[in-house]
Protein backbone atom coordinates (compact mmCIF):
# COMPACT_ATOMS: atom_id res chain seq x y z
CA UNK A 1 0.00 0.00 0.00
CA UNK A 2 3.18 2.50 0.81
CA UNK A 3 4.47 1.79 -2.56
CA UNK A 4 1.30 2.61 -4.55
CA UNK A 5 1.19 5.75 -2.61
CA UNK A 6 4.46 6.77 -4.32
CA UNK A 7 3.63 5.50 -7.37
CA UNK A 8 0.41 4.90 -9.35
CA UNK A 9 -1.16 6.61 -6.49
CA UNK A 10 0.80 9.24 -5.75
CA UNK A 11 -1.89 11.78 -6.22
CA UNK A 12 -3.38 10.71 -2.93
CA UNK A 13 0.14 11.59 -0.68
CA UNK A 14 0.66 14.68 -3.24
CA UNK A 15 -2.94 16.27 -2.30
CA UNK A 16 -3.16 15.08 1.45
CA UNK A 17 0.09 17.12 1.74
CA UNK A 18 -1.24 20.04 0.01
CA UNK A 19 -4.17 20.12 1.91
CA UNK A 20 -1.73 20.01 5.10
CA UNK A 21 0.15 22.47 3.88
CA UNK A 22 -2.83 24.84 3.32
CA UNK A 23 -4.95 24.02 6.71
CA UNK A 24 -2.52 22.58 9.23
CA UNK A 25 -2.64 24.67 12.53
CA UNK A 26 0.55 26.30 13.37
CA UNK A 27 3.37 28.88 11.86
CA UNK A 28 5.86 27.10 9.32
CA UNK A 29 6.94 30.02 7.87
CA UNK A 30 10.90 29.01 9.10
CA UNK A 31 10.44 26.47 7.26
CA UNK A 32 11.10 28.06 4.37
CA UNK A 33 14.85 26.88 4.14
CA UNK A 34 13.44 23.34 3.42
CA UNK A 35 12.43 23.86 0.13
CA UNK A 36 15.39 23.90 -2.04
CA UNK A 37 16.38 20.65 0.61
CA UNK A 38 13.66 18.67 -0.57
CA UNK A 39 14.11 19.44 -4.43
CA UNK A 40 17.00 18.64 -3.95
CA UNK A 41 16.12 15.41 -2.64
CA UNK A 42 13.59 15.18 -5.94
CA UNK A 43 16.90 15.21 -7.75
CA UNK A 44 19.08 13.49 -5.68
CA UNK A 45 16.89 10.37 -5.97
CA UNK A 46 16.42 10.63 -9.39
CA UNK A 47 20.14 10.96 -10.19
CA UNK A 48 21.31 8.47 -8.52
CA UNK A 49 19.36 5.66 -11.30
CA UNK A 50 21.80 7.89 -13.93
CA UNK A 51 24.55 6.08 -15.19
CA UNK A 52 27.01 8.38 -17.17
CA UNK A 53 27.80 4.97 -19.29
CA UNK A 54 23.91 4.66 -19.74
CA UNK A 55 23.91 8.22 -21.30
CA UNK A 56 26.98 7.91 -23.10
CA UNK A 57 25.69 4.94 -24.91
CA UNK A 58 22.69 6.46 -25.97
CA UNK A 59 23.99 9.53 -27.35
CA UNK A 60 23.45 9.05 -30.73
CA UNK A 61 23.17 11.21 -33.19
CA UNK A 62 19.45 10.75 -33.92
CA UNK A 63 18.97 11.51 -29.98
CA UNK A 64 20.97 14.61 -29.59
CA UNK A 65 18.39 15.81 -32.83
CA UNK A 66 15.33 14.99 -30.82
CA UNK A 67 16.70 16.94 -27.92
CA UNK A 68 17.57 19.64 -29.85
CA UNK A 69 14.38 20.04 -31.68
CA UNK A 70 11.94 19.54 -28.42
CA UNK A 71 14.26 21.55 -25.38
CA UNK A 72 13.42 24.66 -27.08
CA UNK A 73 9.70 23.77 -27.06
CA UNK A 74 10.03 23.80 -23.41
CA UNK A 75 12.37 26.67 -22.49
CA UNK A 76 10.95 29.20 -24.98
CA UNK A 77 7.88 28.39 -27.06
CA UNK A 78 5.14 27.19 -24.63
CA UNK A 79 6.33 29.85 -21.75
CA UNK A 80 5.66 32.27 -24.22
CA UNK A 81 2.37 31.01 -25.08
CA UNK A 82 1.70 31.21 -21.20
CA UNK A 83 2.83 34.56 -20.57
CA UNK A 84 0.87 36.21 -23.46
CA UNK A 85 -2.10 34.22 -22.56
CA UNK A 86 -1.69 35.42 -18.94
CA UNK A 87 -1.21 38.92 -20.30
CA UNK A 88 -4.37 39.10 -21.91
CA UNK A 89 -6.68 37.45 -18.84
CA UNK A 90 -4.62 39.15 -15.83
CA UNK A 91 -1.77 40.89 -17.10
CA UNK A 92 -0.84 41.60 -13.14
CA UNK A 93 -0.09 37.99 -12.87
CA UNK A 94 1.46 37.59 -15.86
CA UNK A 95 5.28 38.01 -14.77
CA UNK A 96 4.90 35.31 -11.65
CA UNK A 97 3.09 32.95 -14.87
CA UNK A 98 6.24 33.55 -16.63
CA UNK A 99 8.46 32.51 -13.50
CA UNK A 100 6.94 29.23 -13.13
CA UNK A 101 6.58 28.50 -17.44
CA UNK A 102 10.04 29.25 -18.05
CA UNK A 103 11.48 26.49 -15.48
CA UNK A 104 12.83 22.99 -16.83
CA UNK A 105 11.38 19.43 -17.05
CA UNK A 106 11.23 18.50 -13.28
CA UNK A 107 13.14 15.75 -12.62
CA UNK A 108 9.80 13.91 -11.25
CA UNK A 109 8.86 13.70 -15.02
CA UNK A 110 11.73 10.69 -15.30
CA UNK A 111 9.99 9.18 -12.54
CA UNK A 112 6.10 9.36 -14.60
CA UNK A 113 8.18 8.61 -17.80
CA UNK A 114 9.27 5.50 -16.21
CA UNK A 115 5.92 4.38 -14.43
CA UNK A 116 4.06 5.03 -18.38
CA UNK A 117 6.26 3.03 -20.48
CA UNK A 118 7.85 6.08 -22.21
CA UNK A 119 11.60 5.98 -23.40
CA UNK A 120 13.16 6.68 -20.35
CA UNK A 121 16.18 8.18 -21.96
CA UNK A 122 14.61 11.06 -23.54
CA UNK A 123 13.04 12.05 -20.79
CA UNK A 124 16.73 12.32 -19.01
CA UNK A 125 18.21 13.83 -21.46
CA UNK A 126 15.31 16.64 -21.90
CA UNK A 127 15.81 16.99 -18.31
CA UNK A 128 19.51 17.41 -18.32
CA UNK A 129 19.35 19.91 -21.36
CA UNK A 130 16.88 22.21 -20.18
CA UNK A 131 18.56 21.94 -16.21
CA UNK A 132 21.95 23.12 -17.55
CA UNK A 133 20.23 26.21 -19.66
CA UNK A 134 17.91 27.59 -17.62
CA UNK A 135 20.04 29.26 -14.94
CA UNK A 136 20.62 31.15 -18.27
CA UNK A 137 17.56 31.72 -19.59
CA UNK A 138 14.98 31.83 -16.43
CA UNK A 139 16.82 35.01 -15.10
CA UNK A 140 17.21 36.77 -18.74
CA UNK A 141 13.40 35.88 -19.51
CA UNK A 142 11.75 37.31 -16.23
CA UNK A 143 13.83 40.54 -16.13
CA UNK A 144 13.66 41.17 -19.67
CA UNK A 145 10.06 40.03 -20.56
CA UNK A 146 8.28 40.03 -17.27
CA UNK A 147 9.80 42.30 -14.95
CA UNK A 148 11.45 44.78 -17.35
CA UNK A 149 15.13 44.62 -16.95
CA UNK A 150 15.94 46.31 -14.33
CA UNK A 151 18.32 44.19 -12.47
CA UNK A 152 22.23 44.70 -12.87
CA UNK A 153 24.46 42.61 -13.71
CA UNK A 154 25.70 41.36 -10.64
CA UNK A 155 22.39 40.54 -9.34
CA UNK A 156 21.70 38.61 -12.62
CA UNK A 157 24.42 36.79 -11.63
CA UNK A 158 23.40 36.18 -8.32
CA UNK A 159 19.78 34.20 -9.78
CA UNK A 160 21.75 32.57 -11.99
CA UNK A 161 24.52 31.24 -9.46
CA UNK A 162 21.65 30.19 -7.43
CA UNK A 163 20.14 28.16 -10.15
CA UNK A 164 22.95 26.62 -10.63
CA UNK A 165 23.52 25.60 -7.23
CA UNK A 166 20.20 24.00 -6.62
CA UNK A 167 20.56 22.07 -9.46
CA UNK A 168 23.89 21.13 -9.99
CA UNK A 169 24.74 20.25 -6.30
CA UNK A 170 22.51 17.44 -6.00
CA UNK A 171 23.64 15.92 -9.42
CA UNK A 172 26.79 15.76 -7.82
CA UNK A 173 26.12 14.24 -4.87
CA UNK A 174 24.55 11.41 -6.51
CA UNK A 175 27.56 10.43 -8.59
CA UNK A 176 29.54 10.26 -5.71
CA UNK A 177 27.05 8.33 -3.92
CA UNK A 178 27.39 6.02 -7.41
CA UNK A 179 31.07 6.35 -6.86
CA UNK A 180 31.06 5.27 -2.79
CA UNK A 181 28.37 2.84 -2.96
CA UNK A 182 27.61 1.87 -6.38
CA UNK A 183 27.09 -1.87 -5.84
CA UNK A 184 24.25 -1.21 -3.05
CA UNK A 185 22.70 1.77 -5.39
CA UNK A 186 22.33 -0.36 -8.19
CA UNK A 187 20.67 -2.82 -5.77
CA UNK A 188 17.76 -0.89 -4.97
CA UNK A 189 17.73 1.15 -8.16
CA UNK A 190 13.79 0.49 -8.42
CA UNK A 191 13.30 1.92 -4.82
CA UNK A 192 14.62 5.32 -5.91
CA UNK A 193 12.16 6.40 -7.66
CA UNK A 194 9.65 6.12 -4.56
CA UNK A 195 12.25 8.57 -2.84
CA UNK A 196 12.31 11.32 -5.60
CA UNK A 197 8.11 11.51 -5.18
CA UNK A 198 7.79 11.28 -1.61
CA UNK A 199 10.68 14.41 -1.84
CA UNK A 200 8.35 16.02 -4.23
CA UNK A 201 5.13 15.55 -1.97
CA UNK A 202 7.25 16.58 1.18
CA UNK A 203 8.12 19.70 -0.62
CA UNK A 204 4.75 20.42 -1.54
CA UNK A 205 3.97 20.74 2.05
CA UNK A 206 6.78 23.23 3.08
CA UNK A 207 6.59 25.31 -0.10
CA UNK A 208 2.54 25.74 1.13
CA UNK A 209 2.69 26.07 4.37
CA UNK A 210 5.51 28.05 4.64
CA UNK A 211 4.85 30.86 2.03
CA UNK A 212 0.75 31.47 3.74
CA UNK A 213 1.82 35.05 4.64
CA UNK A 214 2.23 35.79 1.27
CA UNK A 215 -1.56 35.56 0.48
CA UNK A 216 -2.89 36.44 4.17
CA UNK A 217 -5.22 38.68 3.10
CA UNK A 218 -6.51 37.11 0.03
CA UNK A 219 -9.94 35.70 0.82
CA UNK A 220 -10.27 31.87 -0.41
CA UNK A 221 -12.06 33.06 -3.21
CA UNK A 222 -9.03 35.05 -4.53
CA UNK A 223 -7.16 31.98 -4.77
CA UNK A 224 -9.41 30.89 -7.86
CA UNK A 225 -7.21 32.81 -10.20
CA UNK A 226 -3.85 32.06 -9.60
CA UNK A 227 -5.38 28.60 -9.89
CA UNK A 228 -7.05 28.84 -12.84
CA UNK A 229 -3.61 30.33 -14.39
CA UNK A 230 -2.41 26.77 -13.10
CA UNK A 231 -4.75 25.11 -14.85
CA UNK A 232 -4.20 27.15 -18.10
CA UNK A 233 -0.25 26.07 -17.57
CA UNK A 234 -1.02 22.83 -17.41
CA UNK A 235 -3.64 22.61 -20.64
CA UNK A 236 -0.93 24.26 -22.42
CA UNK A 237 1.67 21.92 -21.74
CA UNK A 238 -0.85 18.76 -22.48
CA UNK A 239 -1.90 20.15 -26.01
CA UNK A 240 2.03 20.69 -26.54
CA UNK A 241 2.39 17.30 -25.74
CA UNK A 242 -0.68 16.13 -28.22
CA UNK A 243 1.22 18.19 -31.00
CA UNK A 244 4.41 16.49 -30.44
CA UNK A 245 2.75 13.21 -30.31
CA UNK A 246 2.17 13.95 -34.15
CA UNK A 247 5.84 14.06 -34.81
CA UNK A 248 7.35 11.74 -32.55
CA UNK A 249 6.86 7.97 -31.28
CA UNK A 250 4.63 6.69 -28.46
CA UNK A 251 7.46 6.52 -25.83
CA UNK A 252 8.97 9.59 -27.02
CA UNK A 253 5.64 11.66 -26.91
CA UNK A 254 4.96 10.59 -23.77
CA UNK A 255 8.88 11.42 -22.33
CA UNK A 256 8.01 14.94 -23.75
CA UNK A 257 4.57 15.11 -22.35
CA UNK A 258 5.97 14.56 -18.62
CA UNK A 259 8.34 16.68 -18.70
CA UNK A 260 5.94 19.28 -19.82
CA UNK A 261 3.13 18.37 -17.34
CA UNK A 262 5.66 18.30 -14.42
CA UNK A 263 7.22 21.38 -15.12
CA UNK A 264 10.04 21.91 -12.12
CA UNK A 265 7.50 24.44 -10.36
CA UNK A 266 9.58 23.36 -7.30
CA UNK A 267 12.50 25.20 -8.92
CA UNK A 268 10.06 28.09 -9.26
CA UNK A 269 8.67 28.28 -6.18
CA UNK A 270 12.68 28.03 -4.82
CA UNK A 271 13.15 30.90 -6.99
CA UNK A 272 10.17 32.93 -6.00
CA UNK A 273 10.23 32.21 -2.22
CA UNK A 274 13.93 33.77 -3.00
CA UNK A 275 13.91 36.73 -4.75
CA UNK A 276 9.91 37.56 -4.77
CA UNK A 277 9.37 36.80 -1.25
CA UNK A 278 6.05 37.70 0.25
CA UNK A 279 4.85 38.82 -3.22
CA UNK A 280 2.07 36.62 -3.80
CA UNK A 281 1.11 37.21 -7.30
CA UNK A 282 5.06 35.86 -7.59
CA UNK A 283 4.60 32.72 -5.71
CA UNK A 284 0.97 31.56 -5.75
CA UNK A 285 1.10 30.03 -9.33
CA UNK A 286 4.13 28.29 -9.04
CA UNK A 287 2.60 27.10 -5.54
CA UNK A 288 -0.98 26.09 -6.47
CA UNK A 289 0.21 24.84 -9.50
CA UNK A 290 0.61 21.64 -7.46
CA UNK A 291 -2.79 21.08 -8.43
CA UNK A 292 -3.39 20.99 -11.55
CA UNK A 293 0.23 19.30 -12.05
CA UNK A 294 -0.97 16.26 -10.22
CA UNK A 295 -4.51 16.00 -11.91
CA UNK A 296 -3.31 16.38 -15.18
CA UNK A 297 -0.50 13.64 -14.11
CA UNK A 298 -3.00 11.55 -12.92
CA UNK A 299 -5.30 11.84 -16.07
CA UNK A 300 -2.51 11.62 -18.25
CA UNK A 301 -1.24 8.24 -16.89
CA UNK A 302 -4.92 6.91 -17.77
CA UNK A 303 -4.20 8.39 -21.08
CA UNK A 304 -1.40 6.58 -21.79
CA UNK A 305 -3.04 3.36 -21.53
CA UNK A 306 -5.18 4.17 -24.19
CA UNK A 307 -2.38 5.50 -26.78
CA UNK A 308 -2.05 3.36 -29.53
CA UNK A 309 1.47 1.15 -29.28
CA UNK A 310 2.88 1.77 -32.60
CA UNK A 311 6.36 3.20 -32.47
CA UNK A 312 5.88 5.26 -36.01
CA UNK A 313 5.20 8.84 -35.44
CA UNK A 314 1.82 9.71 -37.09
CA UNK A 315 2.76 11.99 -39.99
CA UNK A 316 5.84 10.78 -40.86
CA UNK A 317 6.87 7.88 -43.60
Amino acid sequence: MLSALLSRHFWITAYAMLAAGLWLPGDYSAWHAWVPIFLGGILYFTCLKIRFQEIRDNLRLNVLLRVAALMPIRLFALPLVCYAAARAVAPDWATGVLVLAVMPAGFSSIAFTDLYGGNRMLALLLVLATSVVCPLTVPLLVEGLGAGGHLGGAALAHRVGYLLAVLMTPFALAQVTRALAGDFVERHRERWSYGAILSSCLMIFVSVSSNRHAWEGIPLSGLALPLGLGCMVSAIGFAGGMLVRLFVSRADAIAFTCGEIWINNGLAIAFASEFFRGEAKMVLPAVLMQVPIVATMALYGQWTRRMPRDETPTGTT
